[in-house]
């Protein structure tokens, strides 16, 4: 009997020692499947990670498109501003160029005024000087009239004188 207890011990003790292998088996089996399952993880972490990098990268590059268009839209601008310059430019030197012409049309109208005046002072200087001479023309006749009136007078006095003296001498000739 002690035999089979014995070997009953025995076989227990070896059952014992079997399950505590096959405890530390499962344990180490699970500290394996643990290590694989955490390295899985990191495995997916570190993807996820490389994902959101891409991401960001992706991001980034979009951001930099926007920044290339936002700088080309910018140049455009500038060049439209400079372009809306030169044509500022150019407009005020017509506006200068037209205002310079329009002093020169003016000046022209002025020296033309003061011409046209001069010409109306000559004129009416002539004018002046036709009526003087008029004057002394209608001063003249009158002198004339005046001088042919005398002169007609005069030789009436002289018939008369002549008529008288003839008379004188008929009345003084011996009859």
């Amino acid at each position: 009997m002690l035999a089979v207890l014995a070997v009953l011990g025995g076989l227990l003790a070896y059952n014992k020692v079997q399950d505590g292998h096959r405890l530390k088996a499962s344990e180490a089996d699970a500290r394996a499947a643990e290590t694989v399952a955490k390295n899985q993880s990191q495995i997916a972490a570190d993807s996820e990670s490389r994902a959101k990098v891409s991401e960001a990268d992706a991001r980034a590059a979009e951001a930099e498109a926007l920044l290339q268009k936002d700088n080309a839209l910018a140049s455009t601008a500038e060049a439209n501003l400079q372009s809306t310059r030169a044509v500022d430019t150019a407009a005020a030197a017509q506006v200068s160029e037209a205002k310079a012409k329009a002093s020169e049309a003016a000046a022209k109208v002025s020296e033309d005024k003061a011409l046209a005046a001069a010409q109306l002072a000559e004129k009416e200087k002539t004018e002046a000087e036709v009526a003087t001479k008029r004057a002394q023309l209608a001063e003249t006749r009158a002198r004339v009239a005046e001088a042919a009136t005398r002169t007609e007078v005069c030789g009436e006095l002289v018939s008369t004188q002549s008529l008288l003296d003839e008379a004188n001498h008929s009345s003084t000739r011996p009859t």
